[in-house]
């Protein structure tokens, strides 16, 4: 199987995605998009509540600009306190970057929140349809006070359910070279390294099986 695009091939040219017909109106949507928004909702922790972006948009408007922010903040806070400790960890996030995956995945269901009672954003995965049988993981992190409780696991669980429910065989992501923390956990779950050897760039690409991914992040 060739290997994944490119991030900036995803958020800068969508249209290379609309000619896989994977998004938006092709034929791997068998469901509408409000059936789309429903899939993977969960509340599966006292006080935190995980759902798709589209969800929220499409059912609590008034709450969807500010849940983007809290994505960007989040991110860029991880990034923050990870180079603080010497670590290499999530790059921060764009506000036109996350718009522009979110619009490309608004009629699929793949981004996944979690929010606490406060209505603040602890936790997210970033995914959108990338090639015809892949989908690309682009950001997953959960806030530092709230890590320890699998919640990246159940991230990584909705994202791999709602992969398999639309019939895309694999997931993809990209991981700093740097970090062997988060390499180990994602191979943990499935994840393979399938970067060439001797691979340039600063991140190695990693895939899965949708549903080996799915099994392993079962609860």
């Amino acid at each position: 199987m060739r290997f994944m695009l490119t991030a900036a091939q995803v958020y800068l040219k969508p249209i290379a995605i609309l000619l896989f017909g994977c998004c938006l109106s092709g034929p791997l949507l068998a469901v509408s998009p409000s059936e789309a928004a429903s899939s993977c909702v969960a509340s599966f922790a006292p006080g935190i509540e995980m759902l798709p972006l589209s969800q929220l948009q499409i059912n609590r408007p008034q709450e969807f600009q500010a849940a983007l922010a809290g994505v960007v903040d989040l991110a860029n806070k991880l990034y923050v306190e990870a180079e603080r400790r010497g670590e290499e960890g999530i790059f921060p996030i764009r506000g036109q970057d996350l718009v522009r995956w979110v619009q490309i995945d608004s009629r699929v269901g793949l981004n996944q929140i979690l929010m606490n009672d406060d209505k603040q954003v602890i936790g997210f995965a970033i995914a959108v349809i990338s090639g015809p049988d892949s989908v690309m993981l682009e950001k997953l992190g959960v806030a530092e006070e709230y890590q320890g409780q699998r919640l990246s696991r159940a991230l990584l669980h909705a994202v791999a359910q709602r992969t398999a429910q639309i019939g895309i065989p694999h997931v993809q992501l990209l991981v700093r070279k740097g970090n062997a923390k988060a390499q180990a956990i994602y191979e943990h779950y499935g994840f393979r390294n399938v970067s060439p050897p001797n691979s340039g760039g600063n991140a190695y690409g990693f895939e899965a099986r949708t549903a080996d991914l799915l099994a392993r992040t079962r609860p």
